[in-house]
């Protein structure tokens, strides 16, 4: 015989639902405990990961490290600076090759790299190429991507810190790149201070290397983007006075992942990851591009900015591409969007290049 409650429910029914409601509670505590196993095991992926690709660096980089030092000491007694920087870029683009192969967990798909190899310098003007700039990665990755027998034509813009990096600042100077002088000592500083006179000679520096039919190459975001890696950041317009100035091809490279294997706050890459590198021919005559668009009618700081917001634009759209084929931009949370200022102060909703 079933009791009742006073208020009309079964005592044998409470029962059930305290089964019932208990069993729940076990399933939900095996679910997140599967869902905490899961987060390690990929933790521990990682680890993997970052561990064999920072061991696998030194390997391949210790030779081009001893090049580099030797060079650098002849260069001394012997000018030999061309020579070198070719070998320690072609010597450093192999090591990169090698690590990037052997790191098969990082997944890499490459677009348009058979139209750059056939086309990239096939006009007979000199060749600039601007990439989006998420990770540490970027660079390797930049070297990759070129051709080896145009990669040790290419000079770019690098961070001033990279040269006092043990090791690493060897190889950098061997390769004959160029320090962007930041007075700031933090890279993600949002003043971007720089030492006007330094930089003048800078690219005065990286001009003469482009008019002598070379390439160049730079990150026109001018810092590493650690806010939302799903939009670039500013194209700073100071950069493109060499396109400007010189009739050359603009390239760009889209980048999309990179801050998945190798986060901006790590200390060294090589977490499993897809990622999504896109060359794109941006104009094969700079002067041509100009003088069709309505900048041809300003100064030189609007026709930089042009040709800023162009390579902006480009950029965004092979980004947005690749995120609508599921690729990942950045593994962590981003930051909260700092709401930027004109020069007068006043909010803009849309970002504009500044001069650097």
């Amino acid at each position: 015989m079933l009791h009742s409650d006073a208020d009309g429910s079964s005592t044998d029914d409470v029962h059930w639902i305290a089964i019932l409601a208990e069993i729940r509670a076990i399933s939900l505590s095996g679910h997140n405990f599967s869902q905490q196993s899961q987060r390690q095991g990929m933790g521990c992926c990682d680890a993997i990961g970052q561990v064999v690709f920072a061991l696998l660096l030194i390997v391949f980089l210790l030779p081009v490290y001893f090049i580099a030092a030797l060079g650098l000491c002849i260069n001394r007694c012997i000018p030999c600076s061309q020579g070198l920087s070719k070998m320690v870029i072609l010597a450093s683009s192999l090591a990169f090759r090698a690590v990037l192969t052997l790191c098969f967990w990082i997944h890499i798909d490459f677009k348009g790299f058979n139209d750059f190899r056939q086309k990239a310098g096939a006009s007979g003007r000199p060749v600039v190429i601007v990439a989006n700039h998420m990770s540490f990665l970027d660079v390797i990755l930049a070297v990759t991507c070129m051709p080896l027998t145009k990669v040790g034509f290419v000079r770019m813009f690098v961070s001033n810190h990279l040269l006092h990096m043990p090791g690493l600042g060897t190889i950098v100077r061997g390769m004959g790149h160029l320090a962007v002088p930041f007075k700031t000592s933090t890279n993600d500083s949002n003043k971007f201070e720089l030492d006007a006179e330094k930089m003048a000679e800078r690219m005065k520096q990286l001009k003469e290397h482009v008019q002598t039919g070379n390439f160049a190459a730079w990150f026109p975001e001018g810092r590493m983007n650690r806010n939302d890696p799903k939009r670039l950041e500013v194209f700073r317009a100071g950069g493109f006075t060499i396109p400007v100035q010189l009739d050359v091809e603009v390239w760009g490279i889209a980048f999309v992942g990179n801050a998945v294997s190798w986060p901006s706050d790590a200390l060294v890459g090589g977490k499993p990851a897809r990622i999504g590198i896109k060359m794109i021919q941006i104009c094969t005559s700079s002067k041509e591009c100009i003088d069709e668009s309505s900048a041809a009618e300003h100064d030189e700081r609007q026709r930089c900015i042009y040709l800023a917001n162009l390579c902006q634009d480009k950029l965004q759209e092979a980004l947005d591409e690749f995120l609508g084929e599921g690729y990942i931009a950045s593994a962590t949370k981003p930051q909260p969007d700092q709401q930027l200022l004109l020069a007068d102060g006043a909010p803009q909703s849309q970002p504009t290049p500044r001069d650097v």
